[in-house]
């Protein structure tokens, strides 16, 4: 109810890989940010819970993670939402486990690692409704949930200007194409591996890899800054004038730090 559009989309991208099937990632985003309309609506009311290592995991770009933050720390005040976060330094009577929805304390929507479960039996819901109130106790609301999501703010920001340092100092050298760790995509989970038929539509079957097969790359394309792709004989030149860029940086990284 409260991602950014980037955020969902990272978010929903590592939730798909260990199913290893094609998902339909861009439907999904706009699904969830369509939902958000009723945040708006008079009469309604959203409580909302959140642990504070969510506010600091680097599931996205540290760039995503803070517009998420601002997004976040925007809703605190509205009449229709009351958000609070769960602290790290809490005395919990609950302990950590799998994310809940309740709908008017009738019907309980519980998101595992493999399925959405919709649950309705009277049991099932008083025991979620009753693990809801052991974590209020723990919660931090308005004010001080603000400066929570401020901290991790301001965390993300370090992270991100570090990477941002080093990114112009090596576009200062003339390298100006590299770009940030994850700016891009790995090929391998392009939707025209897995679903060709949206793009060509009489494509007989899907490519391989299937989605999450490529754990590794996936993991080097989320660290790795992004370089042009030479393929020219005549580009070795410049493929060597990025190469010295690199290293004169590297050499000075601490420098930026």
């Amino acid at each position: 109810m409260l991602q950014t559009p980037d955020y969902a989309r990272a978010v929903l991208s590592r939730a798909v890989e260990p199913h290893r099937s094609p998902r339909y990632i861009k439907e999904a985003v706009r699904t969830r940010i369509r939902r958000q309309k009723l945040l708006y609506q008079p009469g309604r009311r959203y409580h909302i819970l959140l642990w504070e290592g969510v506010l600091r995991t680097l599931l996205c770009p540290p760039a995503v993670l803070a517009a998420q933050l601002d997004r976040l720390a925007g809703v605190i005040g509205l009449d229709t939402v009351e958000l609070g976060i769960v602290p790290f330094t809490a005395t919990l009577k609950q302990p950590p486990a799998v994310g809940f929805w309740i709908y008017v304390d009738r019907q309980v929507i519980v998101e595992t690692w493999h399925a959405e479960l919709w649950l309705d039996d009277a049991e099932t819901v008083a025991m979620h409704l009753r693990a809801w109130e052991a974590l209020r106790d723990s919660v931090l609301y308005g004010t001080d949930a603000h400066r929570t999501i401020a901290r991790a703010r301001t965390h993300s920001a370090r992270r991100e200007t570090k990477d941002t340092r080093f990114l112009a100092a090596v576009h200062a050298e003339g390298a100006t194409m590299v770009d940030h760790p994850g700016s891009t995509r790995p090929v391998g989970d392009h939707p025209l591996f897995h679903a060709p038929r949206e793009l060509i539509p009489h494509y007989p079957v899907a490519q391989d890899p299937a989605l999450g097969d490529c754990r590794g790359a996936a993991r080097v394309h989320a660290s790795t800054l992004k370089l042009p792709v030479w393929h020219r004989p005549e580009d070795s030149a410049l493929a060597g004038a990025y190469a010295a860029a690199l290293a004169k940086v590297a050499r000075h990284y601490k420098d930026l730090l």
